[in-house]
C-alpha cells in the first residue's frame, strides 16, 4: 500500500472527541433550563442544580472519551474497520456512563429529577451525534452508492 493510499484509508477521531465533550455540556444546560422552568429544587441535597447536571454530563464525557479511545484502538484509525470500532465505542461509552451514574446515585444521592434528566438528555444527544458522525465517515469510506441494475 502506498503512502497516499495509507493516508486516505485513515479517519480522524478529533470531531468525535469534540462532540463527546460538547454534547453532554449542552444537555446539562438543557436540563438546568428545564429544572428552572419546572421549579425543581435540590432541597436537602448537598449538590446544587448546576453540580447535579454537571455530574450527569461528566458521566457521558468520561464514557465518551473512553469510547473514542476504544474505537481508535480497535480500528487503528483505519476506515475499513470503522463499523466494528463504532460498535465497541458505543458499548463502552454507554456502559461507562451508566456505571458512573449508578455509582453517583448510590453514593452521593443527587437530586434525581435533575440528574436523570441531564443524564438521559446527554445520552440521547451523544447517540444522535455518534450516529451522524459514523454515517458520514462510512459514506466517505464507501463512496457513492451505485444505482441498482434495472430489472429485466
Amino acid at each position: 500500500m502506498t503512502q497516499q493510499q495509507d493516508q486516505s484509508d485513515r479517519f480522524s477521531p478529533v470531531p468525535m472527541v469534540a462532540a463527546m465533550l460538547a454534547a453532554p455540556a449542552a444537555a446539562a444546560g438543557l436540563a438546568l433550563a428545564l429544572a428552572g422552568a419546572l421549579n425543581w429544587t435540590t432541597g436537602e441535597h448537598s449538590w446544587s442544580a448546576f453540580q447535579t447536571a454537571g455530574a450527569a454530563a461528566a458521566c457521558w464525557m468520561v464514557g465518551g472519551l473512553l469510547g473514542v479511545v476504544v474505537m481508535a484502538a480497535t480500528t487503528s484509525l483505519r476506515s475499513r474497520r470503522l463499523a466494528a470500532g463504532m460498535i465497541a465505542s458505543s458499548l463502552t461509552r454507554a456502559g461507562i456512563a451508566l456505571v458512573d451514574a449508578l455509582a453517583l446515585t448510590l453514593l452521593v444521592r443527587p437530586e434525581m429529577k435533575i440528574f436523570w434528566s441531564a443524564f438521559l438528555a446527554a445520552g440521547l444527544l451523544c447517540l444522535v451525534i455518534e450516529t451522524l458522525w459514523s454515517m458520514s465517515a462510512l459514506k466517505r469510506v464507501s463512496g457513492p452508492l451505485a444505482a441498482p441494475a434495472p430489472a429485466t
